[in-house]
């Protein structure tokens, strides 16, 4: 049986005869088809069918990412998280709106895009009536994003380490 593993393991010079024996063009344009284009043509020729590879799994990380589309699993989430770390300061939620007017432009903000993806950005522009933000990430990315989308807002040179692994895809909580 002809596989494609058995013509591959042959020489140019082989691969060449067996094409002229079979009346198959083994020449691209000026020059002659390299290894792997006789091999293709062999198998056309032949019509051998070529069962399909396993697509090989990707290797997960250690922490399974987390998307959130639930607005009040989100924040149940970061409320739990704050109360169970004492370091971290606690941000209250429900006075979100003056914590981001307060913030000056160009500030690092932690949010969910509409695909449910913690990201995070830095303030562009901000729209205090329509309750928008302008946010554009480190790889010039721009993104339009209401207050209700922000988790946190960056003050000192750190992440809080809920918000951190939860911008790298991991777990929330220990």
């Amino acid at each position: 049986m002809l596989s494609r593993e058995s013509l591959e393991q042959k020489k140019n010079k082989e691969l060449i005869a067996m094409c002229q024996d079979r009346g198959i063009s083994f020449y691209k344009g000026k020059s002659k088809a390299n290894k792997a284009e006789l091999v293709d043509r062999l198998i056309a020729y032949y019509g051998v069918t070529e069962p399909k590879k396993a697509k090989p799994q990707k290797k997960r990380a250690f922490h399974t990412a987390i998307s959130y589309k639930d607005k009040k699993a989100l924040k149940e989430a970061i409320r739990s998280c704050s109360e169970a770390e004492s370091d971290v300061p606690a941000w209250n939620l429900e006075n979100k709106d003056e914590e981001i007017n307060a913030v000056e432009i160009g500030t690092l903000v932690a949010f969910v895009d509409e695909k449910g993806k913690a990201r995070s950005a830095k303030i562009v522009a901000r729209h205090k009536k329509k309750r928008l933000l302008k946010l554009v990430t480190e790889f010039e990315w721009e993104f339009l994003v209401p207050y209700d989308s922000v988790l946190w807002v960056r003050k000192g040179a750190r992440w809080p380490r809920p918000v951190y692994m939860m911008l790298k895809g991991g777990r929330l909580c220990k």
